[in-house]
């Protein structure tokens, strides 16, 4: 019998690598293209603007977050369509939850949703009321942490 565990290691390792390097690549590459539009209207920041580097290293990050949680969401309900559409309602549905929420609650959990937490590492300015850059990157790990672990647990009850 095959350590499958090991496998779904190995899985995430290569495509939350290959993910990183491809995000990163198009984050920067998207600011400097779009830096090199907006400098010939006089409104574009450059890559040592204080906040800067960070914010795009991050939102390079966040296609590493989504491929690494999407593949752990397809190990769980082994069928591509309902990895997708789990993925996307992961990524949206709950931010979007979030929103119909009472007043305190609604912030209190929309902070540790992927896509407020998304907002927070990439924002310039962050929002005062939502966890720090920082803590909102933790939260980014934690998500795909978490549905691997889940994806591995199930995995090993299905062997059994």
């Amino acid at each position: 019998m095959p350590r499958r565990w090991a496998v779904l290691g190995a899985k995430a390792a290569v495509v939350g690598t290959a993910a990183l390097i491809a995000g990163e690549l198009l984050a920067f590459a998207s600011f400097l293209l779009t830096q090199a539009i907006l400098s010939g209207h006089h409104r574009g920041l450059s890559l040592s603007h204080p906040g800067v580097p960070g914010a795009v290293a991050a939102a390079g990050a966040l296609l590493c977050v989504s491929a690494v949680a999407g593949l752990g969401l397809g190990a769980i309900v082994r069928h591509v369509a309902g990895a997708v559409a789990a993925l996307a309602g992961l990524i949206y549905l709950l931010g979007l939850a979030c929103l119909f929420l009472p007043s305190p609650w609604d912030d209190r959990i929309g902070r540790f949703t992927v896509a407020l937490a998304a907002y927070q590492v990439v924002a310039l300015h962050p929002q005062r009321d939502l966890l720090s850059p920082a803590l909102s990157m933790l939260v980014l790990v934690a998500w795909p942490a978490a549905v691997l672990l889940v994806a591995g647990l199930l995995i090993r009850a299905r062997d059994a």
